[in-house]
Protein backbone atom coordinates (compact mmCIF):
# COMPACT_ATOMS: atom_id res chain seq x y z
CA UNK A 1 0.00 0.00 0.00
CA UNK A 2 1.54 3.33 -1.03
CA UNK A 3 2.51 5.70 1.73
CA UNK A 4 0.29 8.76 2.11
CA UNK A 5 1.59 11.94 0.51
CA UNK A 6 3.23 14.36 2.92
CA UNK A 7 0.71 17.06 3.66
CA UNK A 8 -2.10 15.29 1.82
CA UNK A 9 -4.47 15.67 4.74
CA UNK A 10 -3.90 19.41 4.82
CA UNK A 11 -4.45 19.68 1.09
CA UNK A 12 -7.65 17.64 1.15
CA UNK A 13 -9.03 19.41 4.20
CA UNK A 14 -8.01 23.00 3.51
CA UNK A 15 -6.59 23.72 0.08
CA UNK A 16 -9.14 21.89 -2.09
CA UNK A 17 -12.18 23.26 -0.22
CA UNK A 18 -10.64 26.73 -0.25
CA UNK A 19 -10.03 26.47 -3.99
CA UNK A 20 -13.56 25.29 -4.59
CA UNK A 21 -14.89 28.13 -2.46
CA UNK A 22 -12.77 30.62 -4.39
CA UNK A 23 -14.12 29.37 -7.70
CA UNK A 24 -17.67 29.57 -6.41
CA UNK A 25 -16.98 33.10 -5.22
CA UNK A 26 -15.51 34.06 -8.58
CA UNK A 27 -18.46 32.44 -10.31
CA UNK A 28 -20.78 34.52 -8.18
CA UNK A 29 -18.73 37.59 -9.06
CA UNK A 30 -19.15 36.86 -12.76
CA UNK A 31 -22.93 36.69 -12.38
CA UNK A 32 -22.86 39.80 -10.20
CA UNK A 33 -21.11 41.71 -12.97
CA UNK A 34 -24.30 41.38 -15.00
CA UNK A 35 -26.20 43.45 -12.42
CA UNK A 36 -25.82 47.04 -11.22
CA UNK A 37 -28.94 47.77 -9.16
CA UNK A 38 -29.75 50.70 -6.92
CA UNK A 39 -32.81 52.17 -5.20
CA UNK A 40 -32.39 55.80 -6.29
CA UNK A 41 -35.43 57.56 -7.76
CA UNK A 42 -34.43 58.90 -11.16
CA UNK A 43 -37.78 59.94 -12.62
CA UNK A 44 -41.28 60.32 -11.23
CA UNK A 45 -44.12 58.99 -13.41
CA UNK A 46 -46.49 61.76 -12.33
CA UNK A 47 -44.13 64.40 -13.70
CA UNK A 48 -44.47 62.75 -17.10
CA UNK A 49 -48.25 62.95 -16.87
CA UNK A 50 -48.67 59.24 -16.20
CA UNK A 51 -51.26 57.55 -14.02
CA UNK A 52 -49.38 54.96 -11.96
CA UNK A 53 -50.46 52.15 -9.66
CA UNK A 54 -47.87 50.58 -7.36
CA UNK A 55 -48.07 46.79 -7.53
CA UNK A 56 -46.39 44.05 -5.54
CA UNK A 57 -46.24 40.37 -6.42
CA UNK A 58 -44.02 37.36 -5.83
CA UNK A 59 -41.87 35.15 -7.99
CA UNK A 60 -42.37 31.40 -7.88
CA UNK A 61 -39.73 31.11 -5.12
CA UNK A 62 -41.66 33.74 -3.11
CA UNK A 63 -39.19 36.57 -3.77
CA UNK A 64 -41.18 39.81 -3.24
CA UNK A 65 -41.16 42.08 -6.28
CA UNK A 66 -42.25 45.65 -6.92
CA UNK A 67 -43.62 47.27 -10.04
CA UNK A 68 -45.50 50.12 -11.64
CA UNK A 69 -48.70 49.60 -13.59
CA UNK A 70 -49.56 52.26 -16.15
CA UNK A 71 -53.10 51.79 -17.44
CA UNK A 72 -53.87 52.81 -21.00
CA UNK A 73 -55.21 56.35 -21.21
CA UNK A 74 -59.04 56.15 -21.45
CA UNK A 75 -58.90 58.97 -24.01
CA UNK A 76 -57.34 56.46 -26.43
CA UNK A 77 -60.34 54.14 -26.10
CA UNK A 78 -60.36 50.61 -24.64
CA UNK A 79 -56.88 49.19 -23.94
CA UNK A 80 -55.45 47.69 -27.11
CA UNK A 81 -52.63 45.67 -25.63
CA UNK A 82 -50.58 45.04 -22.48
CA UNK A 83 -46.80 45.27 -22.40
CA UNK A 84 -44.55 43.78 -19.73
CA UNK A 85 -41.25 45.64 -19.81
CA UNK A 86 -38.03 43.91 -18.72
CA UNK A 87 -35.37 46.57 -18.19
CA UNK A 88 -31.60 46.45 -18.49
CA UNK A 89 -29.01 45.59 -15.87
CA UNK A 90 -28.62 48.97 -14.20
CA UNK A 91 -30.43 51.02 -11.55
CA UNK A 92 -34.19 50.34 -11.33
CA UNK A 93 -37.47 50.97 -13.14
CA UNK A 94 -37.38 54.73 -12.58
CA UNK A 95 -34.19 54.93 -14.67
CA UNK A 96 -35.85 53.14 -17.59
CA UNK A 97 -39.22 54.88 -17.47
CA UNK A 98 -38.93 56.89 -20.65
CA UNK A 99 -38.51 53.75 -22.76
CA UNK A 100 -42.21 52.97 -22.29
CA UNK A 101 -43.75 56.18 -20.88
CA UNK A 102 -45.12 57.07 -24.33
CA UNK A 103 -47.24 53.93 -24.68
CA UNK A 104 -50.22 54.51 -22.30
CA UNK A 105 -51.32 57.63 -24.21
CA UNK A 106 -51.63 55.40 -27.31
CA UNK A 107 -53.91 52.85 -25.66
CA UNK A 108 -51.29 50.41 -24.31
CA UNK A 109 -51.18 49.13 -20.73
CA UNK A 110 -47.65 48.83 -19.35
CA UNK A 111 -46.23 46.90 -16.39
CA UNK A 112 -42.70 47.84 -15.41
CA UNK A 113 -41.11 45.87 -12.59
CA UNK A 114 -37.86 45.55 -10.72
CA UNK A 115 -35.99 42.28 -10.59
CA UNK A 116 -35.04 40.92 -7.18
CA UNK A 117 -32.39 43.16 -5.64
CA UNK A 118 -33.34 46.16 -7.80
CA UNK A 119 -35.20 49.19 -6.47
CA UNK A 120 -37.31 48.03 -3.54
CA UNK A 121 -37.67 44.44 -4.77
CA UNK A 122 -36.01 42.14 -2.26
CA UNK A 123 -33.48 39.38 -2.83
CA UNK A 124 -30.23 38.91 -4.73
CA UNK A 125 -30.29 38.97 -8.52
CA UNK A 126 -29.14 36.01 -10.58
CA UNK A 127 -29.43 35.21 -14.26
CA UNK A 128 -32.00 32.48 -13.63
CA UNK A 129 -33.73 34.52 -10.94
CA UNK A 130 -34.51 37.49 -13.18
CA UNK A 131 -36.10 35.11 -15.68
CA UNK A 132 -38.38 33.81 -12.93
CA UNK A 133 -39.17 37.41 -11.98
CA UNK A 134 -40.17 38.20 -15.56
CA UNK A 135 -42.46 35.18 -15.69
CA UNK A 136 -44.11 36.34 -12.46
CA UNK A 137 -44.55 39.82 -13.94
CA UNK A 138 -46.46 38.40 -16.89
CA UNK A 139 -48.85 36.58 -14.55
CA UNK A 140 -49.22 39.75 -12.45
CA UNK A 141 -49.96 41.89 -15.51
CA UNK A 142 -52.74 39.59 -16.66
CA UNK A 143 -54.49 40.10 -13.30
CA UNK A 144 -54.58 43.89 -13.65
CA UNK A 145 -57.77 45.76 -14.62
CA UNK A 146 -57.90 46.35 -18.37
CA UNK A 147 -55.51 43.54 -19.26
CA UNK A 148 -56.92 41.00 -21.67
CA UNK A 149 -55.55 37.45 -22.02
CA UNK A 150 -54.34 36.92 -25.57
CA UNK A 151 -53.23 40.53 -25.87
CA UNK A 152 -49.87 40.67 -24.14
CA UNK A 153 -46.35 41.29 -25.42
CA UNK A 154 -42.96 41.17 -23.73
CA UNK A 155 -40.57 44.05 -24.36
CA UNK A 156 -37.01 43.48 -23.13
CA UNK A 157 -34.01 45.75 -23.38
CA UNK A 158 -30.33 44.75 -23.15
CA UNK A 159 -30.09 42.16 -20.34
CA UNK A 160 -33.88 42.40 -20.18
CA UNK A 161 -34.04 41.34 -23.81
CA UNK A 162 -32.10 38.16 -23.11
CA UNK A 163 -34.25 37.61 -20.03
CA UNK A 164 -37.52 38.18 -21.90
CA UNK A 165 -36.53 35.60 -24.53
CA UNK A 166 -36.03 32.95 -21.87
CA UNK A 167 -39.18 33.93 -19.99
CA UNK A 168 -41.31 33.73 -23.14
CA UNK A 169 -40.02 30.20 -23.71
CA UNK A 170 -40.57 29.03 -20.13
CA UNK A 171 -44.05 30.53 -19.88
CA UNK A 172 -45.20 28.24 -22.65
CA UNK A 173 -47.76 28.87 -25.41
CA UNK A 174 -50.66 31.24 -25.09
CA UNK A 175 -49.51 33.74 -22.46
CA UNK A 176 -47.25 35.90 -24.64
CA UNK A 177 -48.36 36.88 -28.14
CA UNK A 178 -45.25 38.74 -29.25
CA UNK A 179 -41.69 39.61 -28.25
CA UNK A 180 -39.79 42.85 -28.81
CA UNK A 181 -36.05 42.75 -28.06
CA UNK A 182 -33.86 45.85 -27.99
CA UNK A 183 -30.05 45.82 -27.75
CA UNK A 184 -29.77 42.26 -26.43
CA UNK A 185 -26.89 39.78 -26.56
CA UNK A 186 -26.89 36.27 -28.00
CA UNK A 187 -24.77 34.32 -25.47
CA UNK A 188 -24.07 34.87 -21.78
CA UNK A 189 -20.51 33.65 -22.09
CA UNK A 190 -19.75 36.19 -24.82
CA UNK A 191 -20.60 38.92 -22.34
CA UNK A 192 -18.67 37.26 -19.51
CA UNK A 193 -15.63 36.84 -21.75
CA UNK A 194 -15.72 40.53 -22.64
CA UNK A 195 -15.91 41.51 -18.97
CA UNK A 196 -13.21 39.04 -17.93
CA UNK A 197 -10.73 40.56 -20.36
CA UNK A 198 -11.02 43.83 -18.45
CA UNK A 199 -10.48 42.34 -14.96
CA UNK A 200 -7.16 40.57 -14.35
CA UNK A 201 -8.27 38.12 -11.68
CA UNK A 202 -11.24 37.00 -13.77
CA UNK A 203 -9.13 36.82 -16.92
CA UNK A 204 -6.88 34.26 -15.24
CA UNK A 205 -9.75 31.89 -14.49
CA UNK A 206 -12.24 32.90 -17.18
CA UNK A 207 -12.30 29.44 -18.71
CA UNK A 208 -13.36 27.95 -15.39
CA UNK A 209 -15.77 30.46 -13.94
CA UNK A 210 -17.67 30.88 -17.18
CA UNK A 211 -19.01 27.39 -16.50
CA UNK A 212 -20.97 28.90 -13.61
CA UNK A 213 -23.11 30.76 -16.15
CA UNK A 214 -26.23 29.33 -17.80
CA UNK A 215 -25.26 26.76 -20.42
CA UNK A 216 -25.70 26.93 -24.16
CA UNK A 217 -29.19 25.44 -23.88
CA UNK A 218 -30.23 28.61 -22.00
CA UNK A 219 -28.43 31.11 -24.19
CA UNK A 220 -30.84 33.60 -25.79
CA UNK A 221 -29.68 32.59 -29.27
CA UNK A 222 -30.62 28.97 -28.54
CA UNK A 223 -33.91 29.71 -26.81
CA UNK A 224 -35.17 32.17 -29.42
CA UNK A 225 -35.03 29.41 -32.04
CA UNK A 226 -37.78 27.59 -30.13
CA UNK A 227 -40.21 30.49 -29.80
CA UNK A 228 -43.36 30.38 -31.86
CA UNK A 229 -44.46 33.99 -31.52
CA UNK A 230 -43.67 36.99 -33.73
CA UNK A 231 -40.33 38.55 -32.81
CA UNK A 232 -38.91 42.01 -33.46
CA UNK A 233 -35.14 42.47 -32.95
CA UNK A 234 -34.05 46.11 -32.56
CA UNK A 235 -30.37 47.02 -32.44
CA UNK A 236 -28.29 50.18 -32.81
CA UNK A 237 -25.74 49.96 -35.59
CA UNK A 238 -23.23 51.92 -33.47
CA UNK A 239 -23.83 50.02 -30.23
CA UNK A 240 -20.49 49.69 -28.41
CA UNK A 241 -21.87 47.89 -25.36
CA UNK A 242 -23.55 45.01 -27.17
CA UNK A 243 -22.28 44.96 -30.77
CA UNK A 244 -24.73 44.85 -33.65
CA UNK A 245 -23.66 41.33 -34.57
CA UNK A 246 -25.13 40.05 -31.31
CA UNK A 247 -28.58 41.26 -32.29
CA UNK A 248 -28.11 39.95 -35.80
CA UNK A 249 -27.39 36.46 -34.42
CA UNK A 250 -30.63 36.57 -32.47
CA UNK A 251 -32.56 37.58 -35.57
CA UNK A 252 -31.00 34.85 -37.70
CA UNK A 253 -31.79 32.21 -35.08
CA UNK A 254 -35.42 33.28 -34.60
CA UNK A 255 -38.28 31.59 -36.43
CA UNK A 256 -40.61 33.40 -38.76
CA UNK A 257 -42.44 35.69 -38.41
CA UNK A 258 -39.59 37.95 -37.42
CA UNK A 259 -38.53 41.51 -38.12
CA UNK A 260 -35.05 43.03 -38.08
CA UNK A 261 -34.95 46.69 -37.01
CA UNK A 262 -31.45 48.17 -37.33
CA UNK A 263 -31.13 51.71 -35.95
CA UNK A 264 -28.90 53.87 -38.12
CA UNK A 265 -26.19 55.40 -35.92
CA UNK A 266 -27.95 54.14 -32.80
CA UNK A 267 -26.03 53.66 -29.57
CA UNK A 268 -26.92 51.19 -26.81
CA UNK A 269 -30.54 51.60 -25.68
CA UNK A 270 -31.08 54.76 -27.69
CA UNK A 271 -33.63 53.26 -30.06
CA UNK A 272 -36.71 54.34 -28.11
CA UNK A 273 -35.66 57.95 -28.55
CA UNK A 274 -36.30 57.62 -32.27
CA UNK A 275 -39.86 58.38 -33.47
CA UNK A 276 -39.46 55.96 -36.39
CA UNK A 277 -38.54 53.10 -34.05
CA UNK A 278 -41.43 53.92 -31.73
CA UNK A 279 -43.71 53.69 -34.75
CA UNK A 280 -42.38 50.19 -35.49
CA UNK A 281 -42.95 49.13 -31.88
CA UNK A 282 -46.50 50.50 -31.81
CA UNK A 283 -47.34 48.74 -35.07
CA UNK A 284 -45.85 45.52 -33.70
CA UNK A 285 -47.95 45.72 -30.54
CA UNK A 286 -51.12 46.38 -32.46
CA UNK A 287 -50.34 43.49 -34.78
CA UNK A 288 -49.73 40.88 -32.08
CA UNK A 289 -52.76 42.09 -30.14
CA UNK A 290 -55.03 41.87 -33.16
CA UNK A 291 -55.68 45.57 -33.67
CA UNK A 292 -53.29 46.42 -36.52
CA UNK A 293 -54.62 48.45 -39.39
CA UNK A 294 -54.35 47.07 -42.90
CA UNK A 295 -51.68 49.68 -43.69
CA UNK A 296 -49.58 48.67 -40.68
CA UNK A 297 -49.82 44.98 -41.50
CA UNK A 298 -48.85 45.44 -45.14
CA UNK A 299 -45.86 47.63 -44.26
CA UNK A 300 -44.20 44.97 -42.09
Amino acid sequence: MPAPRRGAGLIDKVVYPAGAAALLLLGGCVQALFFHPDDREYREPEKLGLTVVDVTFRAEDRSPLDGWWFPADPKAGPPQCTVVHAHGNAANISRHLEAVAWLPALGINVLMFDYRGFGVSLGKPSLDGVVADTEAAVHAALKMPGATPGRLALFGQSLGGATAIRAADELGPGLVQGLIVDSAFARYRDVAHHVAQEIKVLKLVAGIVRNTLPGEEDDPVTVISRLQVPVWIIHGEADRVVPLQQGRRLYEAAREPKTWVPVDGGQHLHAMQRPEVRAVVLAALREVCGVATAAESSSR
